[in-house]
C-alpha cells in the first residue's frame, strides 16, 4: 500500500494506511452533523434528569479517574512504581498549575500611611 497517493500530494498517517475504510453509512456531512447534536442532545437530557446528588458523584468519579491517569503518566515518566514518589510529584504538578490559575488574582493590599 502507497502511503503517499500518486502525486504524493495527499499524505495518509502510516497508522491510517494500516486501517480499513471505515463507512458508518454517512452519505453527508449534514447527516454527521445532525447525528452529532441528537447524541448532544441525549447527553444534555439525561444530565438535566439525574439526580443532583448522582452529579455530584459523577463529578467525584471522574476526577478519580483522571486522577489514575495522571498518576499512570507520572510514573511512566519517572520510570517507578514508587508511591510516595509518584505523589509528591503530582501533588508537584497540581501545584504548579494553581500558581498558573491564580497568577494575577490576588493583589497586595495598599499599605496605610
Amino acid at each position: 500500500m502507497e502511503i503517499f497517493g500518486g502525486s504524493g500530494a495527499e499524505w495518509i498517517a502510516p497508522w491510517q494506511a494500516r486501517l480499513p475504510a471505515l463507512h458508518c453509512g454517512m452519505e453527508s456531512q449534514e447527516e454527521i452533523d445532525r447525528l452529532a447534536d441528537a447524541i448532544y442532545r441525549d447527553k444534555v437530557l439525561r444530565a438535566r434528569a439525574e439526580d443532583p446528588a448522582e452529579k455530584f458523584l459523577d463529578g467525584i468519579r471522574l476526577f478519580e479517574s483522571a486522577l489514575q491517569f495522571t498518576r499512570a503518566g507520572v510514573a511512566a515518566e519517572l520510570g517507578t512504581q514508587d508511591e510516595v514518589a509518584i505523589s509528591e510529584a503530582v501533588q508537584r504538578r497540581f501545584d504548579r498549575m494553581r500558581k498558573l490559575e491564580e497568577h494575577g488574582l490576588y493583589q497586595p493590599l495598599p499599605s496605610r500611611p
